[in-house]
């Protein structure tokens, strides 16, 4: 989704047909949505909705300057924006993207092009998410529309926690792109879309095909996706298009996105204002483990008589302007043989997560045993242009058995203080910076 393709790449590749029965044959469902009401939230909490707008700063770009705006937006929101979601009369979800005059500035001096994304997980990283399975979309994509952006796509349940990081700090996740459609490649019977494995840890695409399947914006069509332990299977209207295997970025779960933004680097320009695309259900199925008729339950989390304490420094001085900065973590008496992974973050005097800032860490080992004891190294960035005061340092673990993150409640030792954060739980403060 967020890797920029050059145009001469579509229209390449239409793999060998293999029908799939949808969904596979034994397959336990376990989320569906046709749009016969509207859950959807911009809560950055979990309230009980199917669907969430606030979990990536996603897919909105424009080539001719124009400004720009996925509902509801970060930072400063616009308001008075007519929102781009709307039901299909007899079912089915309409995304519309337009031009539109907000009432408080920026957004009311010129039209911003207003677009919409859904998922399935809330920014405070609860929600529905799912290692393997079959995941599908039925949806009819924008009709003559360059500039377009419609697409069908997953994001770890766990990596760059909740989710409000830039791009550029993503280190421990990837992102399964089962349709990525640009509007000027949408039509005929050359039209094709985009499907790509990002493994964002290594800094590698593991896998990318673009099938021609013909026009996708005159009727509806469905975009598949069979995930396994080794491979992942993608389908057009129940035809196999791609096959890869399946990095061991992508062997944790993952949440749904479907969305419709614009640019992903073409031409917007001729965008036609407004554009649509009309989703008639996403819906997802899972293999049943040992005969059970349900997803097997999570693992529980670890014991609390987890440790962690801070040893060097507590306190960093630092001139204005830095970037990173370097401290030690020990993880300490954890019974419960695992993977940890601990997210990092940094508060202002007024306890305020800096936006646009997250850093993820694994620890040096990749278990630990009841008597180990870890000393961990890390490198915490720092947001540009921070001005000079006192910033707090904090950590929120999660524990990883190998298919489900859980939350890693811990006790506090030496150096380190509940998280001074309004409703947060279960995180830490482990130091702090000052800038001078």
């Amino acid at each position: 989704m967020m890797k920029k393709l050059v145009a001469s790449l579509f229209g390449l590749l239409v793999m060998s047909s293999v029908a799939l029965a949808d969904p596979p044959a034994g397959y336990v469902q376990t989320f569906d949505d046709e749009f016969t009401s509207l859950s959807i939230s911009n809560s950055a909490t979990n309230d009980g909705s199917t669907w969430y707008t606030e979990t990536v700063a996603c897919c909105m770009s424009t080539s001719d300057g124009t400004g720009n705006y996925l509902y509801p937006g970060y930072g400063s929101v616009a308001q008075g924006l007519t929102s781009p979601f709307s039901l299909i009369p007899g079912g089915g979800l309409n995304i519309t993207l337009s031009k539109q005059l907000g009432t408080n500035a920026p957004y009311n001096q010129t039209p911003w092009w207003v677009g919409g994304l859904i998922s399935t997980m809330a920014p405070d990283g609860k929600g529905f998410a799912q290692q393997y399975g079959y995941f599908e979309m039925k949806a009819k994509l924008p009709a003559n529309a360059p500039g377009t952006w419609p697409a069908f796509w997953m994001f770890p349940a766990a990596g760059y926690a909740s989710n409000h990081a830039s791009w550029g700090d993503l280190k421990n996740d990837g992102e399964i792109d089962i349709m990525d459609g640009y509007g000027q490649f949408l039509t005929g019977s050359g039209g094709a879309y985009s499907i790509t494995l990002h493994d964002w840890l290594h800094g590698t695409t593991p896998g990318q095909i673009n099938p021609t399947v013909g026009d996708m914006t005159n009727a509806y069509h469905t975009y598949g996706m069979l995930w396994t332990k080794d491979t992942l299977t993608f389908y057009f209207d129940g035809t196999q298009v791609a096959q890869f295997p399946t990095p061991a970025v992508m062997r944790q779960p993952y949440y749904l996105i479907a969305d419709l933004g614009m640019g992903g680097g073409w031409p917007t320009d001729a965008t036609p204002n407004p554009s649509s695309m009309q989703i008639a259900y996403i819906k997802a199925w899972q293999a049943p483990e040992s005969g059970s008729t349900n997803p097997p339950p999570p693992p529980p989390p670890p014991p609390p008589q987890n440790t962690i304490f801070v040893t060097e420094p507590a306190h960093v001085t630092a001139p204005v302007g830095s970037t990173a900065v370097s401290l030690n973590l020990h993880m300490n008496a954890i019974p419960t043989p695992g993977y940890y992974q601990v997210c990092v973050r940094v508060l202002n005097a007024s306890n305020i997560w800096q936006v646009n800032y997250n850093d993820c860490f694994w620890p040096p080992q990749a278990s630990a045993t009841a008597s180990g004891d870890e000393d961990w190294p890390v490198t915490v960035s720092l947001p540009a242009g921070l001005p000079a005061g006192n910033y707090t340092i904090t950590a929120i673990y999660t524990y990883y058995d190998g298919s489900t993150f859980t939350n890693a409640p811990m006790n506090m030792g030496a150096g380190v203080t509940a998280s001074p954060e309004s409703g947060i739980t279960n995180a830490y403060a482990i130091g702090t910076i000052t800038l001078q």
